[in-house]
């Protein structure tokens, strides 16, 4: 399983012709999955936007259109302790890594995820078990 991070998802939205291309590819490859944590980034980032009103319910409905595209990975108990584990493990090493990124690389791993898609490959390369493609 592949899961896409939140720059990804939010190039894709915008309708970044490379963005797409690499979907296409990726969807080739394997099954796409997301997690909620990045639906909340995405979410709370059109929210938050100056856009209008009406703008903003029009970008909601193309956000839930992805999500629906995606298969959404919940944040369990397991997946808080692994990225519990995480933050532990780096903090140990003298590294740290963002809690929302913690977060969706705890649930990608006890989903299998074999690799996360983002553009911010520094966010994800610390953590062990997890495999980042750039795009």
């Amino acid at each position: 399983m592949i899961c896409l991070d939140s720059t990804f998802l939010i190039d894709f939205l915008r309708d970044d012709g490379e963005t797409r291309a690499v979907a296409e590819e990726l969807e080739l490859s394997g099954k796409l999955s997301t997690t909620e944590i990045n639906a909340f980034e995405i979410a709370s980032g059109i929210e938050q936007s100056d856009l209008s009103d009406d703008k903003k319910e029009e970008k909601m409905k193309q956000a839930e259109a992805l999500f629906n595209r995606v298969e959404l990975l919940s944040l369990d108990h397991e997946a808080a302790l692994k990225a519990a584990e995480i933050i532990g493990e780096l903090k140990r090493k003298g590294r740290s890594v963002d809690t929302l990124d913690s977060l969706v690389a705890g649930i990608a791993l006890t989903n299998g995820c074999e690799v996360i898609v983002t553009r911010n490959e520094k966010h994800f390369q610390p953590i062990e078990g997890v495999d980042v493609k750039s795009y």
